[in-house]
């Protein structure tokens, strides 16, 4: 209003800029009126959607975003053999990378050969887009598979697979968050229908596992 008093001048603008303001702080501050934390993930992921700010120290890493979706699903199956990660029940034809920011930490765990490739779970906290995105987010990865061995590429300690950087990525595709995005007990009230299929489908640990066995998994990796 001091740049343009010209314009300042019309009680209509300022007006209107007066409500803007005052929709758009509360819109920031709607997080502290809910008490369920899937909701509150949720209206979080909203208002960095609505009001994304500057990039400041200290923030989770930031992953580039794909333009299009690779062929990659988003189906119950991929949280399936998740789970089966988590539970080590890992098909022997399967590859497992894992993809880490440029201090070396784990970001997301990658599967190869089995069911879609290039498929990948957050182990951490990451952000697209200037959307904070949960662990147990699932995203498509693209990147040369003929990626050479060479710095930070290397293979994984324990399982068949390799440490990939995610700077050497073309980019990612975020698809959806899955159940392992919240604690065990409030899983069936936030994702109902899915958690339901997965209970009827058998899948293993689906009521139980942590997100956390996930992590544990990747960082032995590195």
């Amino acid at each position: 209003l001091r740049r343009h008093p010209a314009t300042a001048a019309s009680p209509e603008f300022e007006s209107s800029l007066r409500t803007l303001v005052e929709s758009l702080a509360a819109l920031r501050r709607i997080t502290d009126d809910v008490d369920r934390p899937e909701s509150r993930l949720w209206l979080e992921m909203l208002v960095d959607l609505l009001l994304p700010e500057p990039v400041r120290p200290g923030e989770p890493a930031s992953l580039p975003s794909l333009p299009e979706k690779p062929k990659v699903g988003s189906c119950n199956m991929a949280k399936k053999l998740y789970l089966e990660i988590a539970h080590a029940d890992v098909n022997r034809k399967a590859r497992i990378n894992v993809i880490v920011d440029d201090g070396g930490n784990p970001l997301l765990l990658e599967k190869l050969h089995w069911g879609d490739s290039h498929s990948c779970i957050s182990v951490a906290p990451v952000m697209m887009n200037r959307v904070r995105l949960p662990p147990g987010s699932l995203f498509a990865a693209d990147y040369d598979d003929a990626l050479p061995v060479s710095d930070g590429f290397r293979p994984c300690r324990k399982l068949k697979g390799h440490i990939i950087p995610a700077s050497a990525c073309r980019g990612f595709r975020f698809l959806r968050l899955t159940t392992l995005a919240v604690p065990p007990a409030i899983r069936a009230r936030t994702f109902g229908t899915q958690f339901a299929r997965q209970a009827d489908g058998g899948f293993i640990g689906y009521d139980t596992t942590e997100l956390s066995a996930l992590a544990a998994i990747a960082q032995a990796q590195v």
